[in-house]
């Protein structure tokens, strides 16, 4: 099992989210508080880069929709980095039509 990290960097027009380790049912409370810390304001641009991510439920995967649906209602959005399978995941369940996915290697 790999340990939830999340570090977050600032810049003037947009946050960086980088959340490593395996997001699940069991940790997701700790990545929403996090994620709270940021979301203040309208117009926030967040992205969340999942390229280190070992593992994301359901629940994580709930948890970032809903945290662009917020962030739309205020003028902001959410950029997903990720990366082969992983980014798949984003694929087959068709949430990269919801939100803005990049994948690298996900051919």
């Amino acid at each position: 099992m790999y340990p939830l990290d999340v570090a977050i960097t600032r810049w003037e027009s947009s946050t960086l989210v980088r959340v490593t380790g395996e997001l699940d049912l069991s940790n997701i409370t700790s990545l929403e508080r996090r994620l709270a810390e940021v979301e203040q304001g309208s117009g926030t641009s967040l992205v969340i880069d999942l390229t280190a991510l070992h593992f994301i439920d359901s629940t994580g995967l709930n948890s970032l929709a809903r945290l662009d649906q917020r962030l739309r209602r205020t003028g902001g959005r959410v950029t997903v980095m990720t990366r082969g399978r992983i980014g798949r995941i984003f694929h087959v369940i068709g949430l990269d039509q919801v939100l803005d996915v990049r994948c690298e290697e996900c051919d």
